[in-house]
């Protein structure tokens, strides 16, 4: 399963939301177009420009030039046809078009399942268990500046998961000993 999740970092949508859990999602200015660009405000943008999909080839989430005019850049590279998409991977349609951040998340509940989009294999040791999460690398993935990811991951928030871990912790100690 797959959770997919579109945030509009510059354009007309600038600061919109989206969340899908079925594939393929189309982008563009297009009626048909499940991210639908405003078609007076982001010119650059072709009706259907572009589509996240999943490839079954490579087990990954890809975007497709759908033969836009102005084409597709991933993480500020030009997408010749199709390219995977790191998580956290920032779209632009066009030079200087809508930019948008693409995140999803493998493996949680409803939407579409990886494993049954896979090709059969010969060997059944080669298919990997439902639930296994996309893999990325520095390489395919840079990490991002507190200040690019959404909350900004301050202090607060790290005074909080140390709590949280605290009292979970506190809690598997009370279990522990009454067990006794």
């Amino acid at each position: 399963m797959i959770e997919i999740t579109v945030n509009h970092l510059s354009g007309a949508r600038k600061g919109a939301v989206e969340t899908f859990a079925v594939l393929p999602v189309r982008l563009g200015r297009a009626a048909e177009c499940e991210v639908r660009l405003d078609p007076e405000q982001d010119g650059k943008v072709s009706g259907v420009h572009a589509e996240l999909r999943f490839d079954p080839e490579s087990e990954a989430l890809e975007i497709a030039d759908l033969g836009s005019k102005n084409g597709v850049l991933l993480n500020g590279a030009r997408v010749a046809e199709t390219a995977p998409v790191p998580n956290h991977g920032v779209v632009e349609l066009g030079p200087g078009g809508p930019r948008l951040r693409i995140t999803y998340e493998v493996g949680v509940g409803g939407g579409v399942s990886f494993s049954r989009m896979r090709r059969p294999t010969q060997d059944p040791s080669d298919i990997a268990p439902v639930g296994d999460r996309l893999r990325s690398t520095e390489e395919s993935m840079p990490a991002l500046p507190a200040s690019e990811i959404e909350g900004g991951g301050g202090p607060s928030q790290g005074l909080l998961l140390a709590a949280v871990v605290g009292v979970v912790l506190a809690m598997g100690a009370v279990v522990f000993l009454a067990m006794r």
